[in-house]
């Protein structure tokens, strides 16, 4: 997964903790990756593998736990997410 994230355009609204929580369900999630950033400038990655082989769950949550500057609001200008594709017989 990564998210993109600009501190000099976004200043206090840009986060500064991430924390990706995935499970099957959206009521029985668990704390996955963490991830502290300082002055941020463009795509972060955040490696969501499960040693050589990709997450399997059924949901992700991304959750912005503080802002630079003790900012209120959050701005992530864009997430991508890759997976393995399916191979069909």
């Amino acid at each position: 997964m990564r998210v993109y994230l600009d501190t000099n355009q976004d200043e206090s609204y840009c986060p500064r903790n991430l924390v990706v929580q995935c499970g099957d369900h959206a009521t029985m999630l668990f704390d996955y990756a963490s991830v502290k950033l300082n002055d941020p400038q463009g795509w972060i990655e955040m490696d969501l593998r499960n040693g050589d082989k990709p997450l399997e769950c059924f949901t992700i949550r991304l959750l912005i736990m503080s802002n630079n500057q003790n900012g209120k609001d959050s701005r992530i200008r864009a997430i991508r997410m890759f997976g393995l594709s399916m191979e069909t017989d």
